[in-house]
């Protein structure tokens, strides 16, 4: 017999002729199968062993003969050994000659005239890339592969087509491991995690086999190996499924069992003759000739003699030893007699009635020893006791042998226990039967002494609190003379004191007269105000037409603009913000302008701002960036009659104004105290933007960069369109646009507005950030986007007013993505 182990291959040798012991096979490392065979035109069987290292011969004096450079005049493969990691080895049932070898592909080899030769390989890409760990024929000449970690392959070998099946969950398998197939009456079989199953043909998928019985089918038990000796007996390594989803679930149990048919066809199992073996999985059963089977697991080799027979369930006894009583006082030495007819003490098992002690109450703690003269596996017996009169169920089972009670009440109590050995047999229970008689002031002649004591208590009570109450009447009867007198002097109080209150009544009703009155007056003069209210808010509602009116609308930008978005939040109902777009000769101008307040004087503001943008640009054809905002602080100037002598009101704009050649794909821009963001695709870590000026030429690095976009600002002149100390002609940047550029013009009201969780500024680097971030979404969807960004900040709580921030100042922003 040889035995393969992750140590290497030994065979079973015998000392002496008598004494035996396992010899190593040398050469061979880590084997992983056996299979005997036998080849036509040869006399003996060959021992063939897959290995970590490919495939080898064991020859008759039990040396390693390695087989791949026999095999090999056949071509290598570019991993080195052919047949590395060999799982398994499985000889074909319609051809003698053929041999299967599974390893991390699947190859057929035939012995012929003393030589071998490769049939066919099926590469590991075809296995679903695993390793193939059973290989059996059906009677249709399929070939079925049971793979590590992906199911189940049928191979259909239909004249010169293969023709690959692939199983799994999905087709009825429990899991897609742990898979084994074997040969049963003339059908295939599968060992899965769940049970036993057949193939159906003709639906292709798999269904329980009900021959074995419903607890090989209902997936309570696992079946991981099947082996059937001389005898047609079966041989099974199980284990539970336990449900893991219930609290205090024992562990998984791993066992043996043998199944046996009789004559007419029904089948039997025994598992009790394997309860020795430890619980770990049998990874192989192996039947010999001699009515010995072996069983291979992680902690050795067992073996079992079928022709040995024992009766388990024998019957044994269980023995209480000692009852101990206190501390140290043994009240049973575990011997019971009866007396016999000549009055000779014999020995029982059973305890008579004469022997059952009476305790008194003092002795309420009591100890009883216990033990079981079962000799095999005795390490094993366990326990289970009740006390009767005490509890209701018995004990869970545990190896202590003795039991300890407590405190334990007067009445009759029978403790029983009994054993349970290795095999699971329950042995005969002993018992032991006791009474513990009640303390002294538990007695009859306590109860009743206790009844004449209440009698007496309760005449003594009643006769004292009949003198209490006589004692509280007369103390109540003088209490009640001395209320009576206060009451009526109080009485007097009271009407003296009503006579005033009546005085003061008659007053208040007077000031009540003239309360009506001033109440009638103010009711008129604050619906005089209400309606002055409504009228100013009337006026300004109607000046907000107007303003919109003067706007550009939306339909005049989508002519000239493809791709754009405004966003325009008044403060008030009218707004010192406006924004303009224009388009003169092949120029599109756009301006995103603040005037100097907001409501109804920024609304004038802005409404000066929009006649004098027409005037510049319509009527006086002006189109540069620079000389748009210089004729605009020119008539600004003149229009509010500015001086700049000190104490004249500052009232004035700022401005971004950009004016974008369609021809040329350039853009004029100008800023009096307000930005341009350029936003472009990033290209390098060293992008710089071009700004052609009248005055020098200059190179703006990105402010901000993302990993796609960067963000230049262009700065503005810092000085308004007003009068001002610094009266410079206002700078014209001429900026070459490349396609799918961002342009950003606004007013300082998005910035500056508070909010957010800790009620600060937005700021301009947030505002930056917030547009690089959504650069990739269509202009108009960058609206909505903002537009939410601005009111989630402002409605946090501020913690001066205790209600949501108010916005505190007008919002337009204007985007232009420019395509070429």
């Amino acid at each position: 017999m040889y035995a393969a182990t992750t140590s290497g291959l030994f065979y079973l040798d015998y000392k002496d002729n008598i004494i035996p012991f396992f010899s190593p096979v040398e050469k061979v490392f880590s084997p992983w199968t056996l299979c005997s065979v036998k080849f036509p035109g040869i006399k003996d069987r060959k021992l063939l062993v897959g290995t970590q290292k490919g495939l080898f011969e064991i020859t008759n004096n039990n040396n390693a003969i390695p087989l791949e450079p026999v095999i090999n005049k056949i071509k290598s493969r570019p991993t080195g050994f052919v047949y590395y990691n060999i799982y398994k080895i499985s000889p074909s049932k319609r051809d003698s000659s053929l041999l299967y070898i599974g390893a991390e592909e699947l190859t057929a080899l035939s012995y012929k005239n003393g030589s071998w030769k490769e049939e066919f390989v099926i590469p590991h890409h075809r296995l679903n890339n695993n390793d193939v760990r059973s290989i059996v024929e059906d009677k249709y000449n399929n070939l079925w592969l049971a793979t590590n970690l992906q199911g189940i392959i049928k191979i259909d070998f239909k004249g010169k087509d293969t023709i690959f099946h692939y199983y799994t969950k999905k087709d009825g398998l429990p899991d897609d491991y742990t898979n084994f197939i074997y040969w049963f009456n003339n059908e295939l079989i599968f060992a899965t995690t769940k049970g036993i199953l057949r193939f159906n043909y003709e639906s292709e998928k798999f269904y329980p086999e009900t021959s074995w019985g419903k607890n090989f089918y209902d997936g309570s038990k696992g079946v991981f190996r099947i082996s059937q000796d001389y005898t047609g007996k079966y041989w099974l390594s199980l284990s539970d499924n336990p449900d893991t989803t219930k609290e205090d679930v024992a562990p998984r149990k791993l066992w043996v069992e043998s199944i046996n048919t009789d004559e007419n066809g029904n089948l039997s199992s025994d598992s009790i003759s394997f309860t020795l073996l430890p619980n770990l999985k049998i990874e192989a059963i192996y039947n010999d000739t001699n009515g010995i089977t072996w069983f291979g697991g992680s902690k050795g080799i067992y073996s079992y003699n079928t022709k040995i027979q024992k009766n388990y369930i024998q019957k044994f006894y269980t023995l209480i030893r000692k009852v101990v009583i206190g501390s140290d006082s043994v009240l049973f030495f575990g011997t019971n007699f009866n007396k016999d007819s000549s009055g000779q003490n014999l020995i029982s098992l059973l305890q008579p009635d004469e022997l059952k002690p009476e305790l008194s109450f003092r002795n309420n703690n009591i100890t009883i020893h216990f033990s079981c003269p079962y000799f095999e596996n005795e390490e094993a017996i366990v326990f289970s006791y009740l006390l009767e009169g005490y509890e209701e169920n018995w004990s869970k089972w545990n190896k202590e042998h003795y039991k300890d009670f407590t405190n334990l009440n007067e009445g009759d109590y029978v403790f029983k226990v009994r054993a349970k050995n290795i095999y699971g047999i329950v042995s005969e229970t002993a018992s032991y039967a006791f009474t513990i008689l009640s303390p002294w002031y538990r007695t009859v002649w306590a109860y009743i002494a206790y009844v004449i004591l209440s009698i007496v208590l309760i005449v003594a009570i009643v006769k004292i609190y009949t003198r209490r109450l006589e004692l509280e009447k007369i103390r109540l009867e003088k209490i009640v003379k001395e209320r009576t007198a206060e009451v009526v002097r109080q009485k007097d109080e009271i009407e003296k004191k009503n006579v005033t209150l009546e005085q003061q009544k008659q007053e208040i009703e007077s000031k009540n007269v003239v309360l009506e009155q001033q109440k009638e007056e103010i009711t008129i003069q604050r619906d005089h105000i209400a309606e002055i209210n409504r009228e100013m808010t009337d006026s300004i509602h109607y000046a907000e037409r107007i303003q919109k009116a003067i706007l550009p609308h939306d339909t005049f930008a989508q002519e000239i603009l493809s791709e754009y978005f405004i966003l325009f939040k008044p403060k008030d109902i009218v707004s010192g913000d406006f924004y303009w777009i224009g388009k003169i000769h092949q120029y599109i101008l756009a301006t995103a302008v603040d005037c100097t307040g907001h409501g109804v004087p920024g609304a004038f503001m802005s409404m000066l701002g929009i006649a004098f943008l027409n005037e510049v640009v319509k009527d006086k054809d002006i189109t540069e960036a620079g000389q748009v905002l210089d004729n605009m602080r020119i008539h600004i100037i003149k229009s509010l009659q500015q001086t700049g002598r000190e104490g004249e009101q500052k009232d004035g704009m700022d401005m971004s104004f950009s004016a974008i050649d369609i021809n040329t794909n350039k853009v004029q821009w100008a800023g009096a105290n307000n930005s341009l963001y350029l936003i472009r695709k990033k290209k390098t870590d060293n992008d710089i933007l071009a700004v052609h000026t009248n005055k020098n030429n200059i190179e703006y690095k990105p402010d901000l960069s993302t990993e796609k976009y960067n963000l230049f600002e262009v700065n503005p002149d810092s000085m308004p369109i007003a009068i001002y100390l610094k009266m410079n002609n206002f700078t014209n940047n001429i900026i070459q646009l490349e396609d799918g550029d961002s342009l950003y013009m606004f007013t300082d009201g998005f910035a500056d507005q508070f909010g957010g969780p800790k009620g600060k500024k937005f700021k301009y680097k947030t505002f930056k950030l917030l547009l690089l971030d959504n650069q990739d979404p269509p202009m108009i969807e960058q609206k909505s986007i903002y537009h939410d960004t601005i009111e989630a900040w402002k409605s946090y709580i501020d913690p001066v007013t205790g209600k949501i921030f108010e916005q505190i100042d007008d919002i337009c922003i204007i985007g232009i993505r420019w395509r070429i």
